[in-house]
């Protein structure tokens, strides 16, 4: 077990589970001529975008997607992409590592954004986490949210949220964080400063070391005396279920 950090109040466990954690045939298919002559009408003369067509879904509505805490657990991966970079004088490529879902027929992962604001009295998150994958020497794992702290400053914005809002739940797990210093200036206007860390697939020393270093921005001894209000906003990846569309046809 990891001892809680001061900053974030966290709390890690391992589950040792041995999944093909960090993860490509294309068979071209046989085309025989045929003296069969076959007519067809397009239906559509340009692909249909679903997005446009159906809207974008509330949070309300996504939570009948969500998943039950053992299928999140063991559900989730790391899969690593190379791609190249697409700028003219750059050859170079880029590796990314991502959260993915082990059943991709079933599940998928939504992303998506809270604000939490930081008093400057009360420095610290408030977010407990749970190591899934991790110990590796490279700092790579899957780390999720285990709770939230009763009173803490994570707990205290959900409980303002608005139901357009989406919410923090166990298994969630934070792939970004932005910090928005605002700082009182010499002249009539504020400074802001916007500070942030990558975090998606790492162990948990490597999630709390990121998360960490943008919170001691706040402190005196880290040029935070003249900071006025802090939010920080967390980039979140859930396990959720894939929805199911029923189309009807008429012809």
């Amino acid at each position: 077990m990891k001892s809680a950090t001061a900053l974030l109040v966290l709390c890690t466990g391992m589950s040792h589970q041995k999944a093909n954690a960090f993860s490509a045939t294309h068979r071209q298919p046989t085309i025989k001529p045929s003296k069969t002559t076959i007519s067809s009408t397009q239906l559509y003369e340009q692909p249909i975008n679903l997005n446009q067509l159906l809207g974008t879904a509330s949070p309300a509505t996504m939570q009948n997607y969500n998943l039950p805490p053992d299928t999140i657990a063991d559900g989730l991966s790391a899969q690593i992409f190379t791609r190249l970079n697409k700028a003219v004088d750059d050859t170079r490529e880029t590796t990314e590592i991502i959260l993915v879902p082990k059943n991709t027929e079933d599940h998928f992962i939504d992303t998506f954004r809270v604000e939490i604001p930081i008093p400057l009295d009360s420095i610290g998150l408030g977010i407990e986490l749970l190591e899934l994958e991790g110990g590796r020497e490279d700092g790579l794992g899957i780390v999720i949210v285990n709770d939230l702290v009763p009173g803490g400053n994570a707990q205290r914005a959900l409980d303002e949220k608005t139901a357009a809002q989406e919410t923090i739940m166990y298994g969630d797990s934070i792939s970004a964080a932005e910090l928005i210093l605002r700082r009182s200036g010499s002249t009539a206007e504020d400074q802001t400063d916007l500070l942030s860390a990558r975090t998606e697939c790492l162990g948990y020393d490597s999630t709390v070391g990121a998360l960490g270093g943008l919170l001691s921005k706040l402190s005196d001894e880290d040029g935070g005396s003249n900071i006025v209000d802090a939010t920080m906003i967390l980039t979140l990846r859930r396990l959720r279920r894939r929805p199911q569309l029923q189309v009807k046809l008429y012809y």
